[in-house]
């Protein structure tokens, strides 16, 4: 017969293999991130988008290890960045906020759609506030 998986020791354990990859990868993160934005002293949007590659390249990597963890990684990294005080990262970037802001907005912009006359699209435009002559 085999073992069970199911009780409460598993999931801790399976808990604690999720964090023990998000901390990994947010350490090797760290020092990727350590040697670009301190060693190589990238400019701003240089800088920017090794920081959002590094970051993502990362999260990605340990939620294809386990899932969850490249959220954990992530956030740890960010955490390291904003307190450690070998990064010194400024407070204002505004490469920055515009590339993050651009990203937000295609994550959570309803896709358009294919025609006009789609009716399909009506929720989109009223959630928007929208109320073109079509919708």
């Amino acid at each position: 017969m085999p073992p069970r998986c199911e009780g409460p020791a598993y999931q801790l354990g399976q808990f604690l293999v999720t964090v023990g990859i998000g901390l990994a990868g947010a350490v090797v993160g760290i020092a990727l991130l350590w040697f670009l934005l301190r060693k190589l002293r990238l400019g701003e949007p240089l800088g920017t988008s090794a920081q959002l590659a590094c970051v993502i390249g990362v999260a990605a990597a340990c939620d294809i290890a386990r899932e969850d963890a490249g959220l954990l990684a992530a956030i740890i990294m960010g955490l390291a960045v904003a307190n450690m005080p070998g990064f010194d990262v400024p407070a204002r970037r505004p490469f920055l906020e515009t590339l993050v802001q651009l990203m937000i907005a295609c994550c959570w912009y309803p896709s358009p759609p294919p025609s006009p006359r789609h009716r399909s699209a009506t929720w989109s435009c009223r959630l928007w506030g929208w109320s073109p002559s079509w919708c």
